[in-house]
């Protein structure tokens, strides 16, 4: 795994589970919603919700 693609992960895409009390990784399908929803965030105008 690329260095910068590892620490990118580990500062963006952790989560934490409440039940478990413990620190999870999104998985790579979630990655790539999240950075969608970003990028559509960021290059819009228009008001809407998630």
């Amino acid at each position: 795994m690329n260095p910068n693609h590892l620490s990118k992960m580990i500062a963006k895409y952790i989560v934490r589970n409440q039940t478990h009390k413990i620190l999870m990784v999104l998985r790579p399908y979630q990655l790539y919603a999240v950075e969608k929803l970003v990028a559509q965030v960021e290059n819009n105008t228009e008001n809407a919700y998630i």
